[in-house]
């Protein structure tokens, strides 16, 4: 029996134990969710809160935006009006300006009508004069033209008789001085009816062609040939004497020359200044000496301009530069 008794307590305590947990369970959960609760209500209020600004926001950018669209709408009629009332005084313009044009365009049109009608009658006069005038001006030419030619005619035959008595009566010395190979060789085709002043000329072109060989390189047989040519003039001449020695001693005068230039060239390659001033100097001396002593054993050389431009050509090169080449000189000699 009291084993009973005690396994009855014993069930009954453990009932009671279950029980007890089972409430203090429910307790602790009931406790959780009305904390969770009041959370979700707060995060709702707040939400409620947001929404509640955010509809009044809205609201006023509704009511801001339909007061701009209606003052749009305002300003649209009117701009459209004032369009429209430009439109119709554009087209009121352009009428008048057509009407205007129409008018004057008449009035200029009649105006230069007028004055063409004016202007051909002026023209139609004018024609006249101008065709008297013409005729008048044809009669004046050619009586001015018979009395030209006349006057050239009477002019060129006082010339001709003139230039025929220059070289009839001048020597032959004073017509080498006056003359020169081109009015010579014009005169010749003057006078080329008349044969007494037509020899003169022709021995005054041989002394030309002559002369024109000391201008050039020597040539022996150009030079042989003048002199036969020299030879065979008549007239009494010291200046023919001079050229025919000139020619006969052009050869000596160009040799030695040569020689020279080739004496400087030889100094040249074996004295080289180095480009030292007071060396240069000294080497353009001797240059000169040699030069020098050329000029001084052909004095006369001055009659030979072709001669006489190599040795100015000479000092102009060496003066700048005293080591200057000059041997295509020698291929001129």
């Amino acid at each position: 029996m009291n084993f009973l008794r005690r396994t009855d307590i014993l069930i009954n305590l453990t009932f009671m134990k279950r029980i007890l947990f089972l409430l203090v369970w429910v307790f602790t959960l009931t406790d959780c969710f009305a904390q969770e609760d009041n959370s979700l209500i707060d995060r709702y209020d707040k939400k409620v809160e947001e929404n509640a600004v955010l509809k009044n926001d809205l609201e006023i950018s509704q009511q801001k935006y339909t007061e701009l669209l209606k003052k749009y709408s305002l300003d649209t009629i009117e701009l459209n009006k004032k369009i429209n009332n430009l439109m119709y005084e554009l087209l009121q313009a352009r009428k008048k300006a057509e009407e205007f044009e129409k008018s004057k365009i008449k009035d200029e049109r009649d105006a230069l009508r007028i004055k063409a009608d004016s202007l051909d009658t002026i023209v139609s006069r004018q024609k006249i004069i101008i065709g008297h005038m013409k005729d008048q001006i044809k009669n004046e030419e050619d009586s001015f033209v018979v009395e030209v030619k006349d006057a050239k005619k009477e002019g060129y035959n006082d010339a001709l008789t003139k230039l025929k008595e220059t070289y009839r009566t001048k020597t032959f010395d004073d017509l080498v001085l006056i003359s020169t190979n081109e009015s010579v060789t014009r005169d010749m085709n003057l006078l080329k009816d008349d044969s007494e002043t037509f020899n003169v000329l022709k021995d005054l072109q041989t002394y030309f062609t002559a002369l024109h060989l000391l201008s050039i390189k020597y040539d022996q047989i150009q030079v042989e040939n003048s002199l036969i040519n020299l030879n065979n003039i008549k007239s009494n001449s010291e200046l023919l004497k001079i050229l025919m020695e000139n020619l006969t001693l052009y050869k000596d005068f160009s040799v030695d020359l040569k020689r020279s230039v080739q004496q400087i060239v030889d100094f040249d390659s074996k004295n080289v200044t180095g480009g030292n001033k007071e060396v240069q100097i000294m080497k353009f001396n001797q240059i000169i000496d040699i030069l020098a002593l050329y000029i001084y054993n052909y004095y006369d050389y001055n009659n030979y301009p072709y001669l006489s431009n190599i040795i100015i050509e000479i000092i102009k090169r060496k003066r700048q530069q005293a080591d200057s080449d000059i041997s295509d000189l020698l291929d001129k000699l």
